[in-house]
């Protein structure tokens, strides 16, 4: 690992984070394996605003959680006709 001495930036993307509508927090820890060397809560904070993620022209129900994981899905059907 490299040794950083002065000042640095470190950098953390997410691309396209599965998160529902609403203003979300975070925490930031820096430490190793010992223990932490400095703690910044809420040292972030950000909004999601709601769109239409499905093209349907309808929102998704806040009532599903605060994480929206797209996926896709699929369905073989030859091995039920093998089977049966």
């Amino acid at each position: 690992m490299k040794e950083i001495r002065g000042e640095a930036v470190i950098t953390c993307r997410f691309d396209s984070p599965p998160l529902m509508p609403g203003k979300y927090y975070l925490d930031l820890y820096l430490g190793d394996m010992v223990g932490d060397r400095d703690i910044v809560n809420d040292a972030i904070s950000f909004e999601v605003f709601a769109c239409d993620v499905f093209g349907t022209g309808r929102l998704p129900v806040a009532a599903l959680g605060p994480f929206l994981m797209l996926a896709q899905w699929s369905l073989d059907d030859t091995i039920l006709l093998q089977s049966g």
